[in-house]
């Protein structure tokens, strides 16, 4: 590269530096070092889907116990001897939410809820007499208890023993 080439190079980069500086209404220095940022090939091209988020939820778990209720429901033949098509209430939601308003209208006169106009209304009259329906016929779905700390933790001895003091 020759000097003439590193001369506009750096100009280039001072103006963009000092029109950055303009625009977010920040000194030099603060400009410079988003531009730095900006211009970083090693942190360019990061997108919002690559971050992961935690939220303390086991998402795989709970997706995991609902298939297996799919499958035992289908194995048991519960779609043929309930109206709902299903005993677990996050099933029977994911139904609801993939049915038109005509099919929530016929399981709504199957099961004996006054249809409603209003779809939205009629979903939640069909969840509560799918509850209703649940309490009724004592469907319960169990699920195994799942300790609240994690027994390989370094200060699971100490919790443990805290308890066990109260």
């Amino acid at each position: 590269m020759s000097n003439n080439e590193n001369n506009e190079e750096l100009n280039a980069k001072e103006e963009a530096i000092e029109e950055l500086g303009e625009l977010l209404g920040i000194d030099q220095r603060d400009a410079s070092l988003i531009y730095a940022d900006a211009n970083d090939p090693n942190k360019q091209g990061k997108s919002l889907e690559e971050f992961d988020v935690v939220d303390g939820k086991y998402r795989d778990d709970k997706q995991k116990q609902i298939a297996q209720a799919k499958e035992l429901e289908e194995l048991l033949g519960i779609h043929s001897m309930n109206p709902y098509k299903t005993l677990c209430k996050e099933i029977f939601a994911e139904n609801i939410e993939s049915m038109s308003v005509s099919e929530m209208t016929a399981l709504a006169m199957e099961v004996g809820v006054p249809p409603q106009q209003n779809s939205t209304q009629l979903k939640k009259q069909l969840i509560d007499s799918f509850e209703m329906y649940a309490r009724r016929h004592n469907v319960n779905v169990p699920s195994q208890a799942k300790p609240i700390i994690d027994e390989n933790s370094p200060n699971y001895k100490k919790t443990v023993r805290l308890f066990k003091d109260i």
